[in-house]
């Protein structure tokens, strides 16, 4: 277990570096204009690695343990605290944005440290059901597919925005809705589990409704978490944790190859700006919109269900990404931090936490008895789901309600596949 230790330390000390080589040579020279600056010092190099090493043991104990929530507060980790600690080193930064974010991470640990497991006292362990659940995401696909794009059948990643746009002005029931989201992360794992039992019929179906959905409203996920079923399947073990952080570090060295050798930035652009470094600039364009700003205690979320109005008439999303981008129209959509502290500041960092880690043990007992290759694609859904939107979200629109429903109907181990 130390060496485990060692290695993922040596591996983060790696990534970070790496990260920092980023920044310098690809982020900063293209995205400039939007704030990304380069204004290094020898103190705020300091303060960045002091911050990243003062808070790196927490993150050891989601490497200790083999279960889902452990792995998906480990890939948050490194997907969004080691970049945060990048950005401070480059960007000037209030202490009062430091110490928040700190505090958010300190109490996630605390309470997933504290926080008892849950144990559902019955798993209905039938097969059976699990072919008439498929039966009905593949007919709820097919229905949408067939009224709203006439069974379209999408082959490529261009013009994909222009289907998201389309998608938004279709009439779909909220529940189809719901549906088709959590579809991203079952199908996948529906495929792998048919195609083990020998059920070659249903995985030709559940193949053709996943490319259904995809023509649906063109979301990369659908067909990025299909591969990733294959690929965790084939390949997870309980090393694959240690695996995280080389391999983002890995795709951060291929950025840097990229430019390097063929003086182009599509990795940088995709994926090291996108992915790593504009969910944690967010966090700082929130911080910063509600220094000024009245909270907005979930009057957008679940409080306006109950007839409470949010002080802001447009979504706060649309608001930041007007104010700090200047783009009109467009959602500059964030979880996680983000969520806690436009919605209760200071306050939100020490409980909206509690809320997320008592979703991740909801999703550690559903998963209880199955096999860890089953679930690596749920996963990454619930990482990408939580990571890039509220909580609420994540759970409703995002699907992670559904997909913790149709975990706890999945076969256990003692039926599962070997």
């Amino acid at each position: 277990m130390q060496k485990k230790v060692l290695y993922y330390f040596v591996g983060i000390i790696v990534y970070r570096y790496i990260l920092d080589l980023c920044y310098v040579q690809v982020i900063e020279p293209v995205f400039n204009y939007l704030g990304f600056v380069n204004r290094e010092t020898f103190q705020t190099l300091l303060r960045s690695w002091g911050i990243l090493l003062l808070m790196l043991p927490l993150s050891f104990t989601w490497l200790r343990k083999n279960k889902p929530s452990s792995n998906v507060l480990l890939l948050i980790f490194l997907a969004s605290y080691v970049p945060f600690t990048s950005l401070i080193c480059f960007i000037p930064t209030s202490i009062k944005y430091i110490v928040s974010v700190c505090l958010y991470w300190i109490s996630i640990w605390l309470i997933d440290k504290f926080l008892p497991n849950f144990k559902f006292p019955n798993y209905i362990n039938n097969s059976k059901i699990i072919f008439y659940f498929i039966l009905v995401y593949i007919c709820v696909i097919f229905y949408v597919s067939g009224k709203y794009t006439g069974f379209r059948l999408y082959f490529s990643f261009d013009n994909i925005y222009d289907l998201r746009f389309e998608a938004r002005k279709f009439n779909i029931p909220i529940l189809f809705e719901y549906i088709l989201a959590a579809s991203r992360g079952l199908l996948p794992i529906f495929l792998i589990y048919s195609w083990s039992k020998r059920k070659f019929i249903w995985s030709g179906l559940i193949f053709f409704a996943i490319i259904l959905n995809f023509g649906i409203g063109g979301n990369k996920s659908i067909i990025f978490l299909l591969i990733l079923s294959i690929i965790g399947y084939r390949f997870y073990t309980n090393k694959v944790r240690n695996l995280y952080v080389w391999g983002m570090g890995g795709i951060g060295l291929l950025a840097l190859i990229e430019q390097f050798l063929l003086d182009t930035r599509f990795l940088g652009a995709n994926i090291i700006y996108r992915f790593f470094y504009i969910p944690s600039f967010l966090d700082r364009c929130f911080f910063d919109f509600f220094q000024f700003n009245e909270f907005d205690f979930f009057r957008q979320g679940i409080l306006r269900r109950f007839g409470l109005e949010s002080p802001y008439e447009q979504g706060i999303d649309f608001i930041i990404a007007d104010i700090y981008f200047g783009i009109d129209g467009s959602r500059a959509n964030n979880g996680l931090f983000s969520d806690a502290y436009m919605n209760m500041g200071i306050l939100g960092c020490i409980l909206i936490p509690f809320f997320l880690v008592f979703v991740l043990r909801l999703f550690d007992a559903c998963a209880r008895g199955i096999i860890m290759r089953l679930l690596f694609v749920p996963i990454i859904v619930f990482f990408l789901d939580l990571r890039s939107g509220t909580l609420t979200i994540a759970l409703l629109t995002g699907g992670l309600l559904f997909l913790m429903l149709m975990l706890y109907f999945f076969p256990r181990f003692q039926e599962g596949v070997e």
